[in-house]
């Protein structure tokens, strides 16, 4: 009899250890350059990381690590994310974001090792194939990238998964002058949700293209206003006032845009002719040799990361069938649980 109500008390607290974690779970939040609620936010992070559930403390990791990184705290960063990946194996959210990181200091071939890792261990996701696709715009593979969005669209999704496929298959359309495709695959991300940042990304593109540049400056803008932290559209905003003749204007955007580009500086961001019209001029070769003196390259942090070991797929089969074992026990103890108490339950009728 004592094992029967032992076995229902554990099943009942396991329930509502569950409901509590799942209530307590953060919400998504917003970035921000208000330093107070940068804060806020990290310290929202911070209070996840002492969570007694290791997936928690994982996933709280990571999402102070990517605050860290839209930051430009990249130490913070790599720690975090190291943490958050040395705990539990995460393909959609660590995996990708540590590809991400790597990226921001041009180590391309390091972050593909990520990305496709994460792809392998869980390829019927949607968001592992997502950040491959982006991996690949961001290297130029525009017809990869194309595969990979249509693969994930393929997967199981959720609308805001769906939004930024769409618009990213129409910045990728965008970058190979199919104009048209790009129009109808950003006005489906629009649909799923009017307004949203991934869809103003290529508007703002797609109509500074087009020479209608109020409206791109308002797509450029409303981007803004949603992500603080964007540095993108302050590039779009200064190439439209370079197109205006406002050199003013574009001197204060492209300033913005490469203060707030941490890490690498790439000369295909002024590849376009429109740079012509500065690219001789004192102040702006004063701004991109200022820039490139700045630069901190994965090499100058002297830290060494053994990605064949954060990477190992021996380990994530042991984290998955650990995790099935638990699952299964849960379930265990709650049908052991329900029978007890059924069982009490007759025996006290009777």
């Amino acid at each position: 009899m004592n094992f029967v109500l032992c076995s229902c008390i554990i099943g009942i607290f396991i329930i509502v250890l569950i409901v509590v974690n799942f209530r307590n779970k953060p919400k998504k939040t917003k970035f921000s350059l208000d330093k107070d609620e940068d804060k806020i936010k990290i310290d929202t992070f911070s209070n996840i990381i002492v969570s007694r559930i290791k997936i928690y403390r994982s996933i709280g990791y990571a999402f102070r690590g990517n605050h860290y990184l839209k930051l430009g705290k990249y130490s913070d960063a790599l720690h975090d994310l190291l943490e958050s990946i040395r705990l539990v194996q995460l393909p959609a959210i660590n995996m990708g974001l540590m590809g991400e990181l790597f990226c921001e200091v041009n180590e391309y071939n390091r972050a593909f090792k990520y990305y496709s890792k994460a792809v392998s261990f869980k390829p019927k996701s949607s968001t592992t194939h997502l950040s491959l696709g982006l991996f690949y715009f961001r290297t130029k593979e525009y017809n990869k990238a194309i595969e990979s969005f249509n693969t994930s669209l393929k997967c199981k999704n959720n609308k805001r998964n769906k939004k930024i496929i769409y618009a990213s298959l129409g910045v990728t359309y965008i970058k190979l002058k199919e104009y048209d495709k790009a129009s109808e695959t950003l006005s489906k991300s629009w649909d799923i949700e009017p307004g949203n940042y991934s869809a103003c990304v290529g508007y703002a593109n797609l109509h500074r293209i087009n020479g209608d540049f109020l409206l791109a400056k308002d797509y450029a803008l409303k981007a803004i206003n949603q992500n603080a932290h964007e540095y993108g559209f302050y590039k779009i905003l200064a190439e439209i006032n370079l197109m205006e003749n406002n050199y003013i204007d574009f001197y204060k955007n492209f300033k913005i845009f490469l203060d707030r580009k941490f890490f690498n500086f790439d000369y295909e961001y002024i590849k376009d002719s429109i740079y012509d019209k500065v690219r001789d001029e004192d102040e702006f070769k004063s701004l991109i040799e200022k820039k490139i003196e700045n630069i901190i390259l994965f090499n100058d942090l002297d830290c060494f990361i053994d990605d064949d070991k954060l990477l190992s797929y021996k380990r994530y089969k042991k984290q998955k069938n650990i995790y099935y074992i638990k699952i299964i026990s849960l379930l265990l103890l709650i049908i052991l649980a329900i029978l007890s108490i059924t069982k009490l339950y007759k025996m006290g009728k009777s």
